[in-house]
């Protein structure tokens, strides 16, 4: 139960650099009680462990957990995105406390199953707000979501304008490079 409400509570927006800014309105306990305290993301390995890793063109990062406040169920932070790290696709071991200090959505232990030991964001790209970068060498085999298609097909191109959110994969066709829905 918990893992629903998280994963309905959270919404990755528009890309900023190479961050996410990652919100929720209402993230709450098994019994919808909204939380109080403080929501963690711990960079990590598939397998849980902590680890640093790169920002294209940034340099190095810690290893150490980006924290947030959470008020009466609502949060707001900014996190690397996750198809922009060297080594590629990072996780996020995420969980939130209360005031008391008690793990109550995810666990901060790594091995710990909790539905929240490998979470990856990436960002919403659309046309009228953050515009997908032109597809190219350096974007080969890049995936994105944008929420602006207007009649996605399997590897059609992608043409924005519309409502539908869809993925897409920059592709090289031999002869040119474009951005496809999947």
């Amino acid at each position: 139960m918990k893992k629903l409400l998280l994963l309905s509570a959270i919404v990755a927006g528009c890309l900023s650099g190479q961050t996410v800014t990652v919100t929720a309105s209402h993230l709450a306990d098994s019994s919808q009680n909204p939380i109080t305290g403080t929501i963690y993301f711990q960079p990590c390995d598939a397998s849980g462990n902590a680890i640093g890793f790169a920002l294209t063109g940034k340099g190095q990062t810690a290893f150490t957990a980006v924290t947030a406040p959470v008020s009466n169920g609502a949060f707001s932070l900014q996190i690397a995105d996750t198809t922009q790290t060297h080594p590629a696709n990072v996780c996020y071991r995420v969980w939130a406390t209360n005031t008391l200090g008690q793990v109550v959505v995810g666990s901060k232990y790594q091995g710990q199953a909790s539905g929240y030991q490998c979470v990856q964001v990436q960002p919403s790209w659309c046309a009228s707000g953050t515009p997908l970068p032109t597809c190219a060498a350096a974007y080969k085999g890049t995936t994105a979501v944008v929420s602006d298609a207007t009649t996605p097909s399997y590897m059609g191109t992608y043409t924005s304008g519309g409502l539908i959110t869809a993925p897409v994969v920059c592709s090289y066709n031999g002869s040119s490079y474009s951005w496809l829905t999947y």
